[in-house]
């Protein structure tokens, strides 16, 4: 998830489990993610979250927060209609998986449209 109200991005993880993206620039909000309410007002504060198909995708899709979902080959049936976005949520960009097993493709997708989003966001 990103949030930019200030100088340069600010980035934070809504990973509730293990953070796996440690010594990465992000801000862990597990502590701050007691209950949905909690959850929502973080997701409500942010310019784009970034996940998979999680609860947290579609919260933040319901609230029409812009979503990102990385989805692989054989999605989900919410995200399997051809397309990069949702008939369910008009805030959802579908980031696919091209080849089965191989993820450098679609995130560097996703890198290049969130360098956009931050340049975009600046000026």
């Amino acid at each position: 998830m990103m949030h930019s109200n200030f100088q340069s991005p600010t980035f934070y993880s809504l990973q509730r489990d293990e953070n796996f993206i440690d010594g990465l620039p992000f801000a862990d909000m597990r502590e701050q993610m007691k209950t949905w309410d909690d959850t929502a007002s973080i997701i409500a504060d942010c310019d784009v979250i970034i996940t998979s198909c999680t609860s947290i995708a579609h919260l933040s899709a319901a609230m029409g927060v812009p979503t990102w979902i990385v989805t692989p080959i054989l999605p989900y049936y919410t995200w399997a209609v051809p397309g990069d976005t949702s008939r369910w949520y008009e805030s959802v960009r579908l980031f696919r998986q091209e080849k089965y097993g191989e993820w450098e493709v679609t995130f560097s997708k996703i890198r290049e449209e969130l360098i956009d989003l931050a340049k975009n966001h600046k000026a």
